[in-house]
């Protein structure tokens, strides 16, 4: 799958949090990561495979979890996944 499959609820969040924060915007929290979360903690992993073949991989921790950049220029990138998701959701910092 693309990566901006994978995150186009993030750009909508970003917008949305800066709807509402209006002038006080740059106090607002931004997107900075995806946390995706895997039904088997047994070695899973995620790869990115970004456009110029430069392939990044992220394994999960003991709990399944992987995190993943939130990258806007990666979103041509294509993404592999181990297996199936349970859910995924944006990290805000």
């Amino acid at each position: 799958m693309r990566y901006s499959q994978l995150t186009e609820s993030v750009p909508v969040m970003e917008r949305g949090i800066e709807e509402k924060a209006g002038l006080m915007r740059f106090m607002a929290p931004e997107p900075y990561a995806l946390m995706m979360q895997f039904p088997d903690a047994a070695s899973q992993w995620a790869s990115v495979t970004l456009t110029d073949g430069t392939v990044k991989r992220y394994a999960a921790d003991a709990n399944g979890q992987v995190e993943l950049p939130w990258k806007p220029a990666w979103r041509d990138a294509q993404v592999q996944l181990s297996a199936p998701l349970t859910w995924v959701m944006p990290l805000l910092d």
